[in-house]
């Protein structure tokens, strides 16, 4: 976790308190259709579910909700569909088809998450890749990460944006303004101008939302990409390690991370993870060969 004050915890969850994630209104379609044929089918569900970020995060906090007092918890969102089943898909479903404000086309919200959602596909891949690829994970000093759990990261590691751009009207402009920095600087203004920051934002609502603790810490790192990639990892934070690194070369393969930031991490990054310059053109290759970075994929 960050350095955050409580001062900053208290404004963040002040602000945040009645702020919802918007669905996008073909995914409460898709998921309201497979869970309402003929035939169900639970995996079909699931996928529907999984391309969008307000029915995934509330699929995960409903599914960690019924575990609670477990010490697991669900990273998955077909693991978290499959212990739901049909009928509290239903309840579900129908909430989200009421309460839901939707991420309307063209609007920051709808652009956060046609951005998460390739984060999110390229995150999947680099999950099923970098374990024949990036020598920390093939000495096995790193775990390898399921490709669910990464799509989950991926999907959801913005959502503080996302909630920033719900309770705050100037939020994408601030934005706008910081397109082309890295992500301290855009950090630092969002703390001066809201007192608080997207990531914190995220990591609350993750929190919240029961997830595991590795995700949360990942996604509250998600702009330091090499904070938890040290040679002197300690294995208690290697699962948090690895997810970071996914996440930062996704943010990176999707055109997400500026040229600045990834000259500043992205050698230390590649480095921790034993991927060799070609190799790293290799994944670059397979990745956009995939089709994962065509946003007509996702739509």
């Amino acid at each position: 976790m960050s350095n955050w004050s409580d001062q900053e915890i208290a404004a963040a969850r002040e602000a945040l308190e009645e702020t919802e994630l918007p669905s996008r209104p073909q995914g409460l379609l898709e998921a309201f259709k497979a869970q309402s044929a003929f035939a169900p089918d639970l995996a079909v569900a699931a996928d529907a579910i999984g391309r969008d970020m307000a029915l995934s995060a509330a699929v995960l906090r409903a599914a960690n909700h019924n575990l609670s007092g477990y010490q697991g918890k669900i990273a998955s969102v077909r693991e978290a569909v499959m212990l739901l089943g049909f009928g509290g898909l239903r309840e579900l479903v129908a909430e989200q088809f009421l309460d839901a404000p939707l991420a309307v086309m063209g609007s920051p919200a709808h652009e956060i998450r046609l951005r998460a959602q390739i984060c999110a596909r390229v995150c999947e891949l680099l999950a099923a890749l970098l374990p024949q690829r990036a020598g920390a994970m093939l000495s096995g000093h790193l775990p390898s990460v399921a490709p669910d759990v990464a799509h989950t990261l991926g999907l959801l590691h913005d959502a503080g944006a996302m909630l920033m751009t719900r309770r705050f009207r100037d939020y994408a402009a601030l934005c706008d303004e910081h397109v082309h920095s890295d992500g301290a600087e855009l950090l630092a203004a969002e703390r001066s101008r809201y007192g608080f920051d997207h990531t914190l934002a995220g990591w609350l609502a993750w929190r919240d939302w029961g997830l595991p603790k590795a995700l949360c810490r990942a996604v509250a790192a998600h702009h330091d990409g090499v904070r938890f990639l040290r040679p002197d990892q300690p294995a208690s934070e290697r699962t948090v390690a690895a997810l970071q690194g996914i996440l930062s070369l996704a943010l990176r393969l999707a055109g997400q991370t500026s040229d600045a930031q990834w000259r500043e991490q992205g050698p230390a990054l590649l480095v921790a993870l034993h991927l060799t310059p070609s190799e790293w053109s290799v994944l670059n290759d397979q990745i956009a060969r995939a089709g994962a970075l065509d946003p007509a994929e996702v739509e």
